[in-house]
């Protein structure tokens, strides 16, 4: 998630009082060969007038789906190669005197035809206060809707700011909580379903303190899961009970940069690297940077994609057919939803 200024400047300030922002070492790698920066082509699907503050986008079978805002969107084929959104769940959030407010879908995850979603309210200081988790089962048909539950997420420290999110074969969320590092809250939640009623039960899997700065995008690999904080690409090792072991750094970006969200593609990871929202502006990156995640080379960037010079500052990434160099990606800070070919 790239913050709006104001946004990014209420966060800054929780995160500089708590003492927990820190520079990571300059371990970055650059992609080596002279076509690793090669300019892609990119064409627009959705502008930002169309889709403003696109955060996550999510493929089931042949259905895609992007949060805007307060909307959740899903992208349906129309004649002559033409697109379509319809909303299919609108963002709000119940707060704890039974007032329901305005809120902004953050984190999307599939579990077969359910859609799994978090919804945040903001205050006009811009500090999460209140959020809820979405349950969305999918109908048969492409833009249909089968239910639509939800339920607040309780007992947080202030403040609480769910961001990434993977459900994995049982069904269990792991999902990140960016303000672990200010309030030592766990930075990785893992998350039972009941489904009747529609309800869930949190347990801390990854403490504060080895979630990085700033706990963000989340995917899981087989035994690993992935997660992306503030400068950092992190590896955690399930271990075979469901808890979370060794945490290793498999990528570190420079520390002017900032990881989003990320996508699993066969051996490697392509990841959202943008300017640093929590720092004075010193560079102009945005671009997707495929790391290689396993063997002798895991940690090594093998190719950048720059998307500067198209103005598409990435927020999430998947992969769009049979293509290996076919992406979708999503721009939090600008809007819009876009095709990147490499």
């Amino acid at each position: 998630m790239k913050t709006s200024t104001a946004r990014r400047a209420g966060m800054l300030a929780l995160v500089l009082a708590a003492g927990a922002f820190t520079l990571l070492p300059r371990t970055f790698a650059k992609a080596q060969g002279d076509s690793a920066n090669r300019a892609p082509r990119v064409t627009a699907l959705f502008s930002a007038a169309d889709m403003p503050h696109t955060e996550r986008v999510v493929a089931v079978g042949q259905r895609l789906f992007v949060t805007s805002d307060a909307n959740l969107f899903e992208v349906l084929d129309e004649p002559h190669g033409k697109l379509r959104k319809v909303s299919i769940a609108q963002a709000s959030v119940t707060l704890g005197d039974g007032q329901s407010v305005p809120a902004a879908f953050l984190a999307l995850a599939a579990h077969g035809r359910v859609l799994y979603a978090t919804a945040t309210a903001f205050t006009e200081a811009t500090i999460p206060y209140a959020s809820m988790l979405y349950r969305i089962e999918l109908g048969a048909r492409p833009g249909e809707v089968a239910s639509i539950e939800s339920t607040p997420f309780t007992g947080h420290a202030t403040p609480f700011l769910p961001n990434g999110m993977a459900v994995d074969r049982d069904g269990d969320i792991f999902m990140s909580n960016s303000f672990s590092a200010a309030t030592g809250e766990a930075a990785i939640v893992k998350i039972k379903v009941r489904l009747r009623p529609f309800a869930f039960r949190e347990s801390n899997w990854l403490l504060a303190d080895q979630g990085g700065a700033f706990p963000n995008g989340v995917q899981l690999d087989g035994n690993t899961l992935y997660l992306a904080s503030l400068s950092a690409l992190l590896r955690v090792t399930i271990e075979r009970e469901g808890n979370a072991g060794q945490v290793s750094t498999l990528y570190a970006a420079n520390p002017d940069d900032f990881l989003d969200d990320f996508a699993v593609r066969g051996n490697e990871l392509v990841v959202c690297e943008i300017d640093n929202p929590f720092a004075p502006p010193v560079s102009s990156t945005s671009q997707l940077t495929v790391v290689s995640k396993t063997g002798p080379s895991s940690g090594t960037v093998t190719k950048v994609v720059p998307l500067a010079a198209a103005g598409v500052h990435p927020s999430s990434v998947i992969k769009e057919g049979a293509s290996h160099g076919e992406l979708l990606v999503t721009d939090y800070g600008s809007g819009g939803l876009y095709s990147v070919s490499f």
